[in-house]
């Protein structure tokens, strides 16, 4: 929904006609619908179960889990 007006304003980057591509369509369905909703759940639970300053504190954890992450799977280069 928020590159909606960009793709109104610039069509010379995409044409507003992608957007009824089914494939698109479904990606951005999907990525709407399982992965926001799914994520908003998941916080939501974890904010009952732990409340929100525990949960919150997570979050400053994140950035840690994706360098392992993305060292241990992508073979990335960790510098400084």
């Amino acid at each position: 929904l928020t590159a909606l007006p960009f793709l109104a304003v610039e069509p010379e980057i995409a044409p507003i006609s992608i957007l009824f591509n089914a494939n698109v369509l479904y990606n951005l369905l999907f990525l709407s619908l399982i992965c926001s909703l799914g994520a908003f759940l998941v916080w939501a639970i974890t904010v009952i179960k732990l409340g929100a300053v525990k949960a919150s504190n997570y979050l400053y954890f994140q950035p840690v889990v994706t360098l392992i992450f993305s060292m241990l799977i992508l073979h990335e280069q960790v510098t400084i």
